[in-house]
This record gives structure tokens, sequence and C-alpha cells, in this order.
């Protein structure tokens, strides 16, 4: 009876190690696939875990008188995936069309980009450079770099974008002028909601140079900021994000005015972005 009782001990045991030995598995592979998540709309941040692991998601946005960093006027449908590359490297890139902008001489967008982490064995704390090139609704190619750092804790989130853009723009007849340098700024904040769901805050902000130079070449500085929920349940692999706000103008250019056609709206006068994503982590 004795050796029967301990046999059964065994074998309770050997039961509960297997038990454990599965969670754990699931529980770290449900912490990579949620590492390669985009927690945010607007702005970017590295991922981290395995290399070939990461997010892609399709984008369906609407706006008037935005500019060139929220999107193009009216409609626009876009396609994001994002993968980590080796321990520290990640591949960005975000491909676009915008069929109801007048302004658009080209009607798909391209931007890609390589982003590595400064920061080693840490999956909540990064800091990250990086780069990579965009062609934009006007079809002209621009050099892009970027600098962003992340926190990414368990209840609160947070993260901040500083991206320059150089444009080899071709001469217009026209006269029209784009800054030798852009600089965009875009920051998030978001808060645990639920088991699934977060809340929080996003802004982006372009030309900003504009609030000191009082002739910057396109317009003037230009922000939004807005809401945004983020909805990922479980184990699905899915996640749901939507957000938007006003676009308003924090300053005028004396700069001449150009003629139709720019790439960015220089209107003065202040509009809206809404955004809906739906990705799927792998």
């Amino acid at each position: 009876m004795i050796d029967n009782a301990s046999r059964c001990t065994r074998l309770a045991l050997r039961v509960i190690r297997e038990i454990v030995g599965v969670a754990a598995i699931t529980a770290a592979s449900l912490c990579d696939a949620s590492a390669q998540s985009r927690p945010f709309l607007f702005s970017v941040t590295t991922a981290s875990g395995k290399a070939g692991r990461g997010v892609i998601s399709g984008d369906l946005g609407y706006g008037e008188r935005l500019f060139q960093s929220i999107g193009p006027e009216q409609s626009e449908q876009a396609a994001t995936v994002q993968m980590a590359i080796g321990s520290r490297g990640t591949f960005w890139a975000r491909t676009g069309l915008a069929l109801g902008d007048p302004a658009a001489t080209a009607s798909v967008s391209a931007h890609a980009e390589i982003l590595a982490d400064l920061l080693s064995g840490s999956s909540t704390t990064r800091l990250f450079i990086g780069g990579g090139v965009l062609r934009d609704y006007a079809g002209v190619p621009v050099i892009t770099a970027r600098l962003g750092a992340a926190r990414l804790g368990e209840r609160w989130q947070t993260v901040g974008n500083v991206r320059l853009e150089h444009a080899f723009e071709a001469e217009e007849a026209d006269g029209a002028r784009r800054d030798a340098l852009d600089v965009v700024t875009s920051a998030g904040l978001s808060c645990r909601a639920g088991a699934s769901t977060r809340l929080g805050l996003e802004a982006v902000g372009e030309d900003l140079e504009g609030l000191i130079e009082s002739d910057e070449a396109e317009g003037g500085a230009k922000f939004m900021v807005g809401p945004m929920l983020r909805y990922a349940p479980g184990a699905s692999g899915l996640e749901l994000l939507a957000g938007g706000g006003p676009v308003v103008h924090l300053s005028r250019s004396t700069a001449p005015a150009p003629a139709p056609g720019l790439p960015r709206d220089l209107s003065t006068r202040s509009g809206y972005v809404l955004r809906v994503t739906l990705g799927y982590r792998w």
C-alpha cells in the first residue's frame, strides 16, 4: 500500500511539473507575441523578442486639412509591417494609398526604416535610432532619420519619436519650396483600462521650427492631439487601435503663398483626422 501511495505521489508530481512547464512555455510565447504589438497609431517603437516575430496591420484613415505626417487629404488605406531582426534590430515599413487628395501627384506612398536598440537586456525600456527612405504622395524621394524612446510597462506605456526628413526635390516651375530639413515629433501615453484595453493620448507635430522662424517654407507649425484606444484580446494575436483628433496651426508663415499642388496642405484653417487599425501579431 505504501509503494502504491509513493507511486501515486510521484505520478502526481510529474503531472504537476508537466502542467507548469506547458504554462511557462505558453506564457513566454504570449509575452513574445505581445512584445511585437503596435502600442500607438502615430509613433513607432522597436520590436523585442525572437527574430522573425512581428505584427502586420491595415489602416483606414480619413481627415481634412491635414499635414503629411498624419496622412493625405480625405481617405487613406495603408498597410504596416514590423518585424524583429536579431536581438536589437527592427524592420518597419508602411505603404499607403490615397485616391481622394487633389494635391497628391502620386496615389501611392512607401516608407521603410531599420531601427536599432541602444539598450540591451530590457523588454520594457527602449532607446533606439534608425533611418530609412520615404516616397511621399508628391512622388518625392526622402531620406529619414529617427531617434526614439519608449517605456512599455504593464500599466503605463509611453513613447516619443523625433524624425528628420530631407527631401530630394526636383526643381518646380512654380517656385514652390520645401524645407532643407523637416522635423517631425510624436508622442503617446496610455494606461491599462482592463484586461485587454488601453486608453491614452497621442500627439504629432510638424514644422515646429515655424514657432521661431517667421518664414518657414511650408506654412508654419502644425500640431495634432487626441485620444486613442487599443484593444488586444488575450492570445488571439489580434489588436484594434482607434484614435484621432483636431489638427491646428500653431503659427503662420510669412513666406509667399505657393501655387496649388504642393505635397502639403498650407491652409490656415483647423482640421481633423480619424484612424482605425486592425493588426495581427505572430
